[in-house]
Formats: C-alpha cells, sequence, structure tokens
C-alpha cells in the first residue's frame, strides 16, 4: 500500500532485506494536509538496505528524507521532489527510474546518489525556487540528460555536487543548468542540445569535450570570470543547424555578468551545403574570448557574430569558411558570397590568422546595424591577408561603429577600428551600402593608437547581385592613431574625406589614395595639429576639388611635391590655427586660397603655410591665384613662409582680397604681378613680392594697404608699385572730426626700407 506522511516523523528500522514500503512513499501530501507541517521520513540505526526498494518517492515541500544515520544502498524508481529534501548521509540512493524536480535539495556525505534515468526539471507552483544538488552525483555509467525547463530563478538546477562516472546532455528545453564543482571526474563530455549551461569554475566539464548542436544554445559563467589561469579548457564542437545560434556569456537577471574564456580547441562542422552557424555574445559590458585553435569548417560554411557584445578571436586559427572573388574581378555574378558576417556588436581580432586560413572570403560588417570589426596588436602587430572586409552602412546613413548608431561624430569609434599596434589590411576594403542603389554612405574608421595600414584597394560597391561599383563613399577617420593609405592600386573612391582626429598618411606608389570630392582636415576641436595628413610619397596621392583644414589641422608633404585640386580653404582659431608644412617638397596651388576665423573669437593666431607653395594650374600655364583673407582679432591671419615660386609653363600672379592680413615672409622667385584689392598684405622679405630680375607690378586698390615689416630694412627692387586710393580709414579723425586718418596706402612697419622701383600714384597716403 501506499504510505504517505503529512506531518511529524516516520522512523523506518527494519532490518534485513525487510521493506517498509513497497508501492509510493509520499512526504507530505498537498491534496490532503490541513496545515504547513514538516513531514520527516528518517531511517533508524539499525535499518536495512530495503526499507523503500522498488518503491517510487514524492517529496513534496516541507518534506524531509533522511538516510544519514546509515551506511546502506537504497534504491528507488521514480523520484519526485517537488521542494522538499534528502539527505544520505553515508548512504547511497540508487534511481533506477526517472528524477522530476519542481525545487529542493539532495544532499549526500561521502555516500552517493546514482542517476538511472533522465532528470527532469519543472518550476512548480507550489515550489520556492530552484533545485539544488549536493555531495557526490553518479551517472552510472551513461549518458544521462538533464531537461532543465524554465523556472523564474536564473539559474533553475544547481549542481554542486561531485558528477563521476558518466557524461551529461544538457536538452533542448530553455532552463539553466549550472555546474559548480571544479572537481568533476566524469570523461565521457558533455553535450549542450539547447537553453542554458552555466559554470563556476573552470574544470566543471571534467575532461570531456563539449559538444554544441542545437540552435539557441548558451554556455556562460556563474560567478566569476572564466579567463586567463581559470578559462575553460575543453575542446568544443560546434554542429548546429543552419542559421542556429550558440551564445556564449550573458545572464538573464540584472545583477551582472562575467567574462568567458574558451581556452581549447574549438571545431567548426564541415557542412555538405552551404550553411550560416552564428555565436552571439549577447552582454556589451563584458567579453568572451575564443584563445583556442578554430578549426574546421569548408567552402560551404558562413561564420557569422552576433549580439551587442564582443567576442574576441585570438588564437592561430586554421578554420575555412566559404570563398569569394574580388569586387570587379571575373566572374562577378557571384553576388559576392560572405564568409564571414559581423551582424552585431564587436568581433576583435588578436592574431594574424584570427579570421581562419583557406581561401579568400569575404568579412561583412553589418555597420548599419552598429556592428563593427576590431583588430588588437597590443601582442603583436596585426596582417590581415586573405580577407576582403566590406563595410556596410545604411543607405544615405552613416556607419558609426558599435553602440554609435545615433551619436555624434565626437565620440564614434568607427565600423573598424584598430586598437593597438601597427596594423596591416593587404585585402580590398569594399564601403558598401545596405541597399540596392546607387545611395551615397558614410563609413567611419578609427584608429585608437599605434596605425593600421590599408595596403589593399579601398573601393565603394551597391549591394545587388552583381556588386556594382560605385565611388560616391564618404570616409571619417576617429581615434589619436594613425590610418594609412598604401598599396599600388588606384582607390576609386570619391566622395567626402574627413580627419576627424589622428592621422591620415599618403603613402600609394604610383597610384591614387584620395580620388575626388573634399578633404577635411580636422573639426576644430583638440589642440594644435592633433589631425594631421602626411605625404608619405608624392605625385598624385591626393585628387580631391577641395581642401579644408581647420584651426587643428595640419597638412604635412613630408618633403614630397603634390598639388591641390581645388580650392584650399583654412581656418582660424583662439590659440592655433590651419597650418601646410611642405619641407624640403613643394606644394603645388592649382587654386585659389581662403581663410576664415571662426566666429566669436577675442583672440587668435595665424594660419601659416611653410616650405615651397608654386603657383599653377593643371596644365602649368600662366595662372592668378587669389588669397582672399577674412579679417580675426589677429595682427596676421595667414603667414606664408613659404617659398612662393612659379609652376613651369608661365609667370603666376597673386590677389589678395578679403578685409584680413596676409604676410608674405619667404624669398619668393614668382615671376607675376601681385594685387592687394583688399584688407593688409604684409611683406617680410625684401623679396616677398618675387625677385626674377625683371620689372613686374604690384597694385594697391583703394582701400587696401601694403605693409612692410622687415627686420633690419633692405631694398624692394624690380617693383613697379601702383597705389590707388587712400588706404584703410581706420585710425584717428582730426580735431574737429571732419578728416579721418587711416594707416595710409603704403606703411612702413620695421626696418630702414627702400623702393627702388617706379611708384605711380593715382592717390594714397605713406604712413612710416
Amino acid at each position: 500500500q501506499p504510505v504517505t506522511v503529512n506531518d511529524g516523523t516516520l522512523t523506518m528500522d527494519k532490518s534485513g532485506a525487510n521493506k517498509s514500503v513497497r508501492n509510493t512513499l509520499t512526504l507530505n501530501d498537498l491534496n490532503n494536509f490541513d496545515a504547513p507541517g514538516t513531514a520527516r521520513v528518517r531511517y533508524g540505526a539499525s535499518a536495512g538496505t530495503d526499507q523503500i526498494s522498488g518503491a517510487s518517492v514524492v517529496i513534496n515541500d516541507q518534506g524531509q528524507l533522511d538516510l544519514s544515520p546509515v551506511s546502506i544502498t537504497e534504491g528507488i524508481v521514480n523520484l519526485n521532489l517537488n521542494g522538499g529534501t534528502i539527505t544520505t548521509g553515508a548512504a547511497t540512493l540508487n534511481i533506477t527510474g526517472t528524477t522530476a524536480i519542481t525545487g529542493g535539495s539532495i544532499t549526500t556525505g561521502s555516500g552517493s546518489v546514482i542517476l538511472g534515468g533522465t532528470l527532469t526539471y519543472s518550476a512548480g507552483l507550489a515550489t520556492n525556487g530552484p533545485a539544488t544538488l549536493y555531495g557526490n552525483l553518479n551517472l552510472g555509467g551513461t549518458s544521462r540528460t538533464f531537461a532543465i525547463n524554465d523556472g523564474r530563478e536564473h539559474n533553475d538546477l544547481t549542481i554542486n555536487a561531485q558528477i563521476s562516472n558518466g557524461s551529461v546532455i544538457k536538452s533542448d528545453v530553455a532552463g539553466t543548468l549550472l555546474l559548480t564543482n571544479n572537481g568533476n571526474t566524469f570523461a565521457g563530455g558533455t553535450t549542450l542540445q539547447g537553453g542554458v549551461l552555466a559554470l563556476s569554475a573552470p574544470n566543471t566539464l571534467s575532461s570531456g569535450a563539449l559538444t554544441v548542436n542545437t540552435a539557441n544554445s548558451t554556455l556562460r559563467p556563474e560567478g566569476m570570470n572564466l579567463t586567463g589561469a581559470n578559462s575553460i579548457p575543453n575542446t568544443i564542437n560546434l554542429g548546429l543547424p543552419t542559421n542556429g545560434i550558440f551564445t556564449l556569456g550573458g545572464r538573464k537577471d540584472v545583477d551582472g555578468a562575467f567574462a568567458l574564456e574558451l581556452s581549447g580547441s574549438f571545431v567548426l562542422p564541415t557542412p555538405v551545403a552551404v550553411t550560416n552557424q552564428f555565436l552571439s555574445v549577447i552582454d556589451p559590458a563584458t567579453e568572451v574570448e575564443i584563445s583556442g585553435i578554430v578549426s574546421g569548417g569548408n567552402n560551404n560554411l558562413i561564420l557569422g557574430k552576433t549580439g551587442v557584445g564582443t567576442l574576441v578571436l585570438s588564437g592561430n586559427n586554421t578554420f575555412d569558411v566559404r570563398d569569394t572573388v574580388l569586387v570587379g574581378a571575373s566572374p562577378v555574378n557571384l553576388g559576392q558570397p560572405e564568409g564571414i558576417r559581423i551582424d552585431g556588436g564587436i568581433l576583435r581580432v588578436a592574431h594574424n590568422n584570427a579570421l581562419g586560413a583557406g581561401g579568400t572570403s569575404n568579412v561583412n560588417v553589418r555597420g548599419d546595424l552598429g556592428a563593427a570589426l576590431e583588430l588588437d596588436g597590443s601582442g603583436g602587430n596585426l596582417s590581415i591577408a586573405n580577407r576582403h572586409l566590406i563595410l556596410f552602412s545604411p543607405d544615405n546613413g552613416v556607419g558609426r561603429g558599435a553602440f554609435n548608431r545615433s551619436s555624434s561624430a565626437s565620440v564614434v569609434t568607427g565600423t573598424m577600428r584598430s586598437l593597438a599596434g601597427d596594423n596591416t589590411v593587404t585585402a580590398q576594403i569594399d564601403l558598401r551600402n545596405f541597399g540596392n542603389n546607387g545611395n551615397t554612405v558614410t563609413q567611419i574608421i578609427g584608429v585608437d593608437t599605434g596605425s593600421l595600414d590599408l595596403v589593399g584597394q579601398v573601393i565603394g560597391s551597391r549591394n545587388d547581385g552583381n556588386t556594382t561599383t560605385t565611388s560616391n563613399r564618404n570616409l571619417l577617420t576617429v581615434g589619436g592613431g594613425t590610418l594609412r593609405l598604401s598599396g599600388s592600386q588606384n582607390n576609386t573612391i570619391n566622395g567626402t574625406f574627413v580627419v576627424l582626429d589622428g592621422t591620415l598618411e599618403l603613402n600609394k606608389s604610383g597610384a591614387i589614395a584620395l580620388a575626388g570630392g573634399t578633404l577635411y582636415v580636422g573639426d576644430n576641436e583638440g589642440n594644435d595639429n592633433s589631425d594631421r595628413v602626411v605625404f608619405l610619397q608624392g605625385v598624385d596621392q591626393i585628387q580631391v576639388g577641395t581642401l579644408n583644414i581647420a584651426s587643428t589641422g595640419l597638412v604635412d608633404l613630408n618633403n614630397q611635391t603634390e598639388a591641390t585640386g581645388g580650392v584650399v580653404n583654412l581656418t582660424v582659431g583662439q590659440s592655433h590655427s590651419a597650418d601646410i608644412e611642405t619641407g624640403s617638397g613643394t606644394l603645388l596651388l592649382v587654386n585659389n586660397v581662403n581663410v576664415t576665423p571662426l566666429p566669436g573669437l577675442s583672440n587668435s593666431v595665424p594660419a601659416t603655410i611653410t616650405g615651397n607653395l608654386d603657383l599653377t594650374n593643371a596644365a602649368g600655364a600662366a595662372v592668378i591665384r587669389t588669397y582672399t583673407i577674412n579679417d580675426g582679432p589677429s595682427d596676421i591671419d595667414l603667414r606664408i613662409a613659404a617659398t612662393v615660386g612659379d609652376f613651369s609653363g608661365g609667370p603666376a600672379n597673386l590677389i589678395k582680397a578679403g578685409l584680413g592680413t596676409l604676410a608674405l615672409a619667404g624669398d619668393n622667385d614668382y615671376s607675376g604681378s601681385t594685387t592687394v584689392s583688399a584688407g593688409n598684405l604684409r611683406l617680410q622679405h625684401v623679396d616677398a613680392l618675387g625677385d626674377t630680375g625683371s620689372t613686374t607690378t604690384t597694385s594697391v586698390s583703394n582701400g587696401a594697404v601694403l605693409e612692410l615689416d622687415i627686420s633690419g630694412g633692405g631694398t624692394i627692387d624690380f617693383e613697379t608699385l601702383n597705389v590707388a586710393g587712400t588706404g584703410r580709414l581706420n585710425g584717428p579723425v582730426s580735431t574737429f572730426g571732419t578728416t579721418p586718418f587711416g594707416t595710409g596706402v603704403i606703411r612702413n612697419l620695421d626696418g630702414d626700407n627702400t623702393w627702388s622701383g617706379n611708384v605711380v600714384l593715382t592717390t594714397g597716403l605713406f604712413n612710416g
């Protein structure tokens, strides 16, 4: 007959093989008891081994089964634990059938619990939370399935017990199984078929492999960071169905999360048909690192990264993924198949071969979804050779990088980001809009420290079946490091180029680095020359239409010779302004120059050009170049200490426009005329107006001023001076306020100077 204990204590003390219960033993019958109370069944000190042998046991909330007074092996058929407790002490409880748990705990001493069938956890309405196993758990020498349904706690079943003798299968239900014992000895491995497997120590999986073969499976740490010396050393075999997701790290509650490192071998499947396998990191506050070697894969495998967290690949990986062809190669009708896809969060590369081996493949970085690829060369410089990088942007939008889909440009990190080291990408870089159209898109690349060298060709394309190339792409750089454009192939994008932070180095060999559009150097935020463009090679590195240099910007030709294709705009700031340096090289000025102060300045410093400056046009013929200098607080708005000359083909003529002050401080040799149509032109060298050995003309228009500021004085020769007007009327007035006094058309500021050429006065006033 069944035996039910609703309250109090029942002691079973039959000796030998005599049974106390032959059917079902129930502790605290939830259907019949009248008031809460503890129902306890305990073994007597002389109890034999068969007190409940062959029976099933049901232990409800506040029920207690205590075998601890004896050291026996007791066998039961099925166990239902619904919130109560089992204590075995030195005894062994052998469950030959199934174990169903909705809450409660099982604790052994030197004895153990032997599972003979599946263990199922289901959250019960009458229980108060999760279930826990302590002591020793024997799997019976075979595979045991743990079917853990999802309850209200973040860990549904916790096994603190030492697990031995078999293998663990976590079945495809959504709950969480937590393993905590670092001394587990089961050697048959673990299979994760769904739900969550949580680990709180590095060796809880013992020595066997972890096989993950079901979608929506999660492996996460609990209670500590499982990294470094505490990383998970087990081999992991991945074999998800197509589009299946294996989630690494993260947790369901809001108490925080812990970092995870997998240092054992990580083996990818070798599918017979095209298959997507996704690794997901869902917690943005922590990182998951796979430091072991990732192997396997083939030409049918596409490896994906999802989730908003960071996945780090730092091993010398050998895995293969789906091959591709270059955009523009023959044939191009393969739709540009992807090999690696980053659909969310960050994929960080920390080894040359982190992205695998095999044939050339695409890495699709979904910047339109906020995803990013990061290169970390802190452990050694990286060189990415066999992976073409496709950086997606939203149509008519900006690919900003992880967590920056709507943030301002000043805090973005980039869809591709180099964190540290001097890293190189030799494969093609494709800036692609997600839609199948010709919309313009903007992509951001960040370099925090060190350098990132893009040796491969930078192109643009649209997301169609043939991957049609297009050039209307904008590229922005951020971070304090150096982005370098190298290689021998022409980059084809011709949109807007912006150096928001750091340095852009142009190092193409006989090829074009920036193919058109507008180049912005700096954003007027930061220190002097904190935003830089440096030429490592010259001749056609840039074919931009307009060059804009902010107050924080510097263009350094670094002893190279280069031509500007359009207008040069220089910005004057409070404590620093735009600068151009050529060294021994020469800037070929093919268009005009504008200088503009930032609004609201109380003080300013001049913009500068040093080195060598030739006034020319694309064909090398005679030209007129206009410098429009808008007036700022500084005494000088633009100071050209460079040597200004002609390019072969004819004389160059210079016009000074705008109300600001241009200072010519170089030993110039341009051979054309000079016209001061507005504002001030200040001469700080006797040959500032050119020294060609033949007479040229300098004309000063009404309202304009020519200033002589030559330290030590000197003679200006071979120059005819045409003076019109009365200069700038910005001085005091006469006693009665009727006659204003200006500074004069010609004003001598410093030195004993001589003008040896002819002076033609229409009207004018000399001051000095």
